[in-house]
């Protein structure tokens, strides 16, 4: 029973994914959006804009190759490759473009690595998993163009394990502090979600 019960619903699943992706690449056609050469994640983010200004309001994408442990680069190479494409002039733009500037206004978007990377590059001219990083925050309620939160002075004393950069601020800690200042969540049911992790300042919205 159990199995039938998971056919059906997984069944009614990829039929209703098929029929949003029909109509979004019919909308993204007749406007003239298709024939825009957007590929991996700013096609993806086009299409989760226009999937969440009709219909829903969470949605997910993976943005893969991104592990640099060998020829990283600086302006050229891997990582300056890869950047641009989900930066917020190319896939993150084509994301609120889709959206809408309604929804826009009441949407914020946290960009979170999966695996921050060490601060020292490795023999292989790359680099290899660390600690931590930086997060991005960006919608039409965000107080932006602003860089903010703990800083610390760059240093070998300041290093974590001699070889990346410390964590500052967890990532659940922040996203916890935008859903109490979005949603107007308490600390407590915070928790739920995120367990053991005290919403951190700073205020992005």
């Amino acid at each position: 029973m159990m199995d039938t019960q998971l056919a059906f619903y997984a069944a009614l699943t990829f039929a209703s994914r098929d029929t949003v992706w029909r109509t979004i690449d019919d909308e993204m056609k007749a406007s003239g959006r298709g024939a825009v050469a957007a590929r991996g994640f700013e096609a993806a983010a086009q299409r989760i804009g226009l999937v969440m200004r009709h219909r829903y309001n969470l949605a997910f994408v993976d943005v893969g190759a991104w592990d640099t442990h060998d020829g990283q680069g600086r302006a050229t190479g891997q990582l300056a490759a890869r950047i641009g494409e989900p930066g917020p002039r190319r896939g993150l733009a084509a994301y609120a473009t889709a959206l809408g500037a309604e929804a826009w206004r009441h949407t914020v978007v946290v960009v979170v690595c999966e695996l921050d990377r060490t601060f020292h590059e490795n023999g292989n001219r790359g680099i290899d998993h660390g600690h931590g990083s930086i997060y991005w925050a960006l919608g039409g309620g965000v107080s932006g163009g602003r860089m903010t939160g703990p800083q610390v002075r760059i240093a070998p004393k300041m290093l974590n394990q001699n070889r990346d950069l410390p964590v500052l601020i967890d990532y659940p800690a922040l996203i916890g502090r935008i859903w109490q200042r979005q949603y107007g969540l308490t600390a407590a049911q915070i928790a739920t979600v995120f367990s053991g992790a005290a919403p951190a300042r700073p205020d992005l919205i």
